[in-house]
C-alpha cells in the first residue's frame, strides 16, 4: 500500500520544513500545531498508481524547477545603496517562457482535480469561479478522473486557453534580504483582490494578474517586500476562513502574526454582526 498526499505534495511541504517538520496555525482553534511533510494530509492508496506517477513526472518534477529557479533568482534582488529601495538587474534574469508558466497552470489543474473540496472553494470565490468555470468540473468530473490521465489533459487544455484569454501569469518573488514569507493553504493558492497568488514555496509564487495590468505583461518578475507581509497575511486568514479548511502552513514568525491577525478579525466580524 501507498501513502499518497491528498491535496499537498510533498515536495511544496519540504520547502516550508526543517528536516522535513513544519508548523502550521490551525485557525479553527486559532492554535500552532507541528506537522510531517510525509504524512501531512495523505491517504492509503487515495490514487490510482497511474494518475501518481502523471501527477509526479508531468506536473510535480516540472513544478520543482521553477520553483528552483525562482529561488535562484531572489539572490539577484537588492537594495540600492542610493534610493534604498528593492531593485534587480532585469537583465540578469531569465524570462519566464510560456511553456514554463503552463506547467504551472497545468500543477493547478491538478490540484483542482486532487479533490471535490476545491471545486467548492472556487464557486464561492468569484475571481476563482471566472478563471476556472464550473462547466469544466461537471463535463469531465464524472468520469473517473482519478484514474483517467486523457480526461485529465484534455481538462487542462480547456483551461489553460480559458486562462490565457483572461490573465497573465507573472512569477514572483521575496528577496533575501526581507523577513516575510508567503503562507500555504491547502489549495496552494489564494484571491488577493482580482489576483490570484499561487504558492510555490515560502518565498516565491506566481501572480495571476488581470490582462487590464498591461503594466505587468512585460515584466520578467514581480517583486514583494516586507511591506506587503502584513497585507499578504491577512488575505491568506480571510481566505482560509472562508473558503480553505482553516490551516496555514508557514514559518513560526509568519504564523505567529496570521495568528494575531485573524483574532483581530474575528473581533471585527463580532463587532460588525457578521
Amino acid at each position: 500500500m501507498s501513502n499518497h498526499h491528498i491535496s499537498i505534495p510533498k515536495s511544496t511541504l519540504l520547502t516550508f520544513s526543517n528536516s522535513g517538520n513544519f508548523n502550521y496555525l490551525d485557525l479553527n482553534d486559532n492554535t500552532i500545531h507541528a506537522g510531517q511533510a510525509s504524512s501531512y494530509n495523505t491517504g492509503k492508496d487515495y490514487y490510482p498508481e497511474s494518475t501518481e506517477a502523471y501527477l509526479d513526472s508531468k506536473i510535480e518534477t516540472k513544478i520543482g524547477r521553477l520553483r528552483k529557479k525562482l529561488n535562484s533568482d531572489r539572490e539577484k534582488v537588492f537594495y540600492s545603496d542610493d534610493t534604498k529601495q528593492l531593485v534587480y538587474p532585469i537583465n540578469k534574469i531569465n524570462r519566464y517562457d510560456h511553456n514554463q508558466l503552463q506547467e504551472v497552470v497545468a500543477f493547478i489543474f491538478a490540484q483542482w482535480l486532487r479533490t471535490e473540496t476545491l471545486r467548492n472553494i472556487i464557486k464561492g470565490n468569484s475571481v476563482l469561479s471566472n478563471i476556472i468555470p464550473d462547466e469544466y468540473y461537471q463535463q469531465y468530473f464524472n468520469y473517473n478522473l482519478k484514474g483517467n490521465v486523457e480526461h485529465a489533459k484534455n481538462v487542462k487544455e480547456l483551461h489553460l486557453n480559458n486562462l490565457a484569454n483572461t490573465h497573465n501569469a507573472i512569477p514572483s518573488i521575496i528577496p533575501t534580504i526581507c523577513e516575510s514569507s508567503f503562507l500555504l493553504n491547502s489549495t496552494h493558492f489564494f484571491s488577493f483582490g482580482d489576483w490570484v497568488i499561487f504558492v510555490l514555496s515560502p518565498y516565491t509564487c506566481i501572480c495571476f494578474v488581470p490582462k487590464r495590468y498591461e503594466k505587468y505583461e512585460n515584466e520578467p518578475v514581480m517583486i514583494f517586500d516586507d511591506t506587503t507581509r502584513n497585507t499578504l497575511i491577512k488575505h491568506s486568514v480571510q481566505f482560509e476562513i472562508k473558503y480553505g479548511d482553516g490551516r496555514l502552513i508557514g514559518h513560526k514568525p509568519q504564523l505567529l502574526k496570521a495568528k494575531d491577525i485573524k483574532s483581530d478579525l474575528m473581533s471585527e466580524l463580532i463587532k460588525s454582526g457578521q
